[in-house]
């Protein structure tokens, strides 16, 4: 495996209350905001588990130091910003192969319909998802970006590519 996935912990899988495996759900691949972890976001989104949808809850895969105090905790992060924005673009683009890595086994695990495949992010989430979502629009049904932008400076070649798939932006 790449340096990547040895960083980043395995995802959580919600299943919706009633999963039946000889049925088909649509997918939704949910990401964290900065310094959570998959555990934190599933617990936010434990109510979306009355909707008949598979949740996939990847965590970001680069740890991320928080401090309160004298009290220190690892959350994680999806990509590395340091101003430079080939660097940042360079580990959204790990980031992004790993989240494909663990999508198609999520589809070869689970009884989803591939037509029906969504993405939501929410603040250093929500900017990943923007980006992924935006790269790899062909793939899915729908995008959320919740307390983030998209980052179209570096989308310039994907985003006409990505005409057509619908977008919901919250703030």
């Amino acid at each position: 495996g790449s340096y990547v996935a040895k960083l980043a912990p395995p995802p959580l899988v919600l299943l919706p209350k009633g999963y039946r495996a000889n049925r088909e759900y649509p997918l939704l691949v949910a990401l964290h905001g900065m310094g959570m972890t998959a555990g934190e976001f599933a617990r936010i989104l434990e109510p979306l588990r009355s909707l008949p949808v598979v949740i996939l809850v990847p965590e970001g895969v680069y740890p991320f130091e928080i401090r309160h105090g004298r009290e220190m905790r690892i959350g994680r992060a999806w990509y590395l910003y340091t101003g430079d924005d080939d660097d940042f673009v360079d580990s959204m683009g790990r980031s992004g192969r790993h989240l494909k890595t663990l999508i198609k086994r999520t589809l070869a695990e689970y009884p989803i319909d591939n037509e029906r495949v969504a993405m939501l992010g929410f603040s250093q989430g929500g900017y990943f998802a923007g980006y992924f979502g935006i790269r790899n629009a062909a793939y899915l049904a729908g995008l959320v970006v919740i307390g983030a932008r998209v980052k179209d400076e570096v989308l310039a070649r994907e985003l006409p590519r990505a005409f057509g798939l619908p977008v919901l932006l919250m703030h």
